[in-house]
């Protein structure tokens, strides 16, 4: 079993928690989050690198000269996409929640479920200078294994 805390990243607000469980050959994952952008689709993922690395979320230093930190500046903390965590949900509520469950067969896992502890999870989806930018990321959490 393995938590994720989801702390905010540009400022979004967004925060929330997520369990993975390792359950026979399937990657059964929960999650929880606030602050999202009510009516727009977020992308959610598993990133990650695959040479042993351990993944880490991007400190606020690591935004531009403009002060937003895009995907491709979170790439050397949290890696490259290694699961998308479809199908990524649309929050309909004003508080922008959303309440996700999916299974991942690990045949269809870019990495190997014993690896989960050196990987991230990432929510994306915010508005940059009145455009959604929907790789923009917002939360960013370690796996964390609990026992």
């Amino acid at each position: 079993m393995y938590r994720v805390s989801l702390a905010p990243l540009n400022n979004s607000g967004v925060h929330g928690t997520a369990t993975l469980a390792v359950r026979g050959t399937d990657l059964v994952v929960q999650l929880q989050a606030v602050g999202h952008i009510p009516d727009l689709q977020h992308v959610q993922h598993i990133h990650g690198f695959t040479d042993g690395t351990d993944a880490t979320c991007p400190p606020p230093s690591a935004a531009g000269d403009d002060g937003v930190l895009t995907f491709a500046e979170g790439l050397p903390f949290y890696g490259p996409v290694q699961l998308n965590l479809t199908p990524f949900p649309t929050p309909t509520s004003t508080a922008g929640s959303i309440q996700y469950h999916a299974s991942f067969a690990s045949a269809d896992l870019a990495f190997s479920p014993s690896d989960l502890e050196l990987k991230t999870m990432v929510l994306h989806g915010a508005f940059v200078a009145g455009t959604y930018v929907p790789s923009l990321p917002v939360a960013c959490g370690v796996v964390e294994r609990v026992n």
